[in-house]
């Protein structure tokens, strides 16, 4: 990036935080390039903050297939159940500094999160710091302080935690900016625009956009269509009312759908186009400037006393028992004899 656009992104980006610059701001005739600009510092000025809202929806749950055959009774009666479809609501947080991030999902108590064998996990903690991907859940069984603490390295450019944020990102109605590589049209519609190009969700693909875009830099509504080596995936996003903190302005509520498509062939398809995730969420508090010592805090993980740690870095499995004595269980991942 060059002098003048560094520059620029510095300033639009301290104006984003404190007079709340609004797309209003550009004629109709500005260039493509400043609309662009200003999409990007507007999602690089969401930065050392903690998000919280709350989500809901279904969610179909089956046998994992990387389990099979079962290796329990109890798992031969969650696959004989077959698939189930479970409400969830959760009240979560997202912690953000730089590329890191942290999320915390605690289960709504008033919410029914469980269909027979199956249920959400009551409280999960995890995310990636400097390329390191930590996580925490607790234990869907009755015993209390029981939890696993998995411990990885980033596996692939795009992981689960980063996909995690993108849609979070676009459910309150941003972070489409920096993913953007070309804005090819802008019509203006009444208060919005409708903005079309090209856009990078993971690494390979080639995606393309269409994005309802309001004065206030918000996203209203996103059609994306990515395609990876002929595997076709469609992101449809919608979001209502407007939040402004800070001049940051947030979605008060939206909901996200991401659809597998089949094989860009129609001779390689299989199956009927699948929802891989849907769910809706509401925006509920947000806080900037997070100092040291509160980042370092909200983003701890613990390993409790209770607590089975495996660590597929060092390749080891051991649990901490509830006298904080350590028993070890071997290798995270055993070695083919």
């Amino acid at each position: 990036m060059n002098n003048r656009r560094r520059l620029l992104r510095i300033v639009v980006t301290g104006l984003l935080m404190t007079s709340g610059v609004r797309a209003s701001d550009l004629a109709d005739g500005d260039s493509a390039l400043k609309l662009l600009e200003l999409l990007k510092a507007k999602d690089n000025a969401f930065d050392n903050a903690i998000l919280r809202y709350t989500t809901w929806g279904e969610r179909r749950i089956d046998f994992p297939w990387w389990k099979s055959p079962p290796r329990s009774a109890e798992e031969q009666a969650l696959m004989d159940l077959g698939p189930q479809l479970i409400r969830f609501r959760f009240r979560e947080q997202m912690i953000t500094r730089g590329r890191d991030t942290t999320f915390t999902r605690e289960a709504d108590k008033d919410v029914k999160q469980e269909s027979d064998g199956w249920s959400f996990v009551p409280y999960q903690k995890w995310g990636e710091t400097e390329g390191v991907v930590r996580e925490i859940s607790d234990s869907k069984r009755s015993t209390p302080g029981d939890r696993t603490f998995d411990i990885r390295k980033r596996g692939v450019p795009i992981g689960s935690v980063s996909e995690e944020r993108m849609a979070l990102e676009f459910i309150h109605g941003f972070g489409f900016g920096k993913r953007i590589k070309t804005i090819e049209s802008i019509v203006r519609e009444g208060n919005m625009r409708i903005i079309r190009g090209t856009i990078r969700i993971w690494w390979e693909d080639v995606s393309t956009f269409r994005v309802e875009l309001g004065d206030d830099l918000l996203v209203k509504k996103a059609r994306i269509d990515c395609d990876v080596r002929g595997n076709l995936t469609r992101f449809e996003v919608t979001t209502e009312g407007a939040i402004d903190r800070q001049g940051f302005v947030f979605a008060r509520a939206g909901h996200f759908k991401r659809m597998a498509l089949g094989a860009k062939n129609a001779k390689e398809r299989v199956g009927e186009p699948s929802v891989v995730k849907e769910f809706s969420a509401q925006f509920d508090d947000v806080r900037f400037r997070l100092r040291d010592d509160e980042y370092t805090t909200l983003i701890r993980m613990e390993i409790t006393p209770g607590t089975q740690v495996n660590d597929y870095i060092l390749n080891k499995k051991y649990r901490v028992e509830k006298d904080n004595t350590i028993t070890d269980l071997g290798p995270a991942v055993p070695m083919r004899p």
